[in-house]
């Protein structure tokens, strides 16, 4: 029975020492996936961190691009006024133009008027009345009256007795 004994033994201490190691390989394997899951964490830590900044760089991007609409829709404001301020002015160009052809046509067609009737042409200097006498003469025989030729629309000191 001692030898069934021994045999026992050997074995329990053979299981012993299997158990043992087993326990050390789990202990290794239970360590390892902690540090492995540290290490995770740590991963998880930073990626979390990243994606704060990511989001926080998102936000500060969208801040700047509403920034930009803005001074876009404010130039493209400005821009239409400029246009709408050329198309002004081009309008009173053109207003002007036509107002200075009709202006010159109205001036040949005054100036032609004083020659067609025999009298003098006023060329837009003040008469004073020693001029005016020796120019045109008072009382000469002249259609429009005797006086000199002074459209009172278009001269506004025509009536003036000191320029006549």
């Amino acid at each position: 029975a001692g030898k069934g004994f021994a045999v026992v033994a050997d074995e329990v201490r053979n299981l012993a020492t299997k158990s043992d190691e087993a326990a050390k390989a789990t202990k290794e394997l239970i360590e390892s996936s902690i540090a492995s899951v540290a290490e995770g964490s740590e991963a998880v830590a930073l990626v979390t961190e990243a994606l704060e900044q990511t989001s926080q760089s998102a936000g500060q991007v969208t801040a700047q691009m509403d920034i930009v609409v803005e001074a876009v829709e404010n130039q493209t404001t400005s821009i239409t006024q400029v246009t709408e301020g050329v198309d002004q002015i081009s309008s009173v160009v053109q207003t002007n133009s036509a107002t200075a052809e009709e202006s010159a046509a109205a001036s040949q067609e005054l100036s032609a008027q004083p020659q067609a009737a025999g009298g003098p042409v006023y060329s837009g200097q003040r008469l004073s009345p020693v001029a005016a006498e020796r120019d045109c003469g008072r009382g000469a025989s002249r259609p429009w009256g005797g006086r000199p030729f002074l459209p009172a629309g278009l001269f506004p000191n025509a009536g003036d007795p000191a320029i006549l």
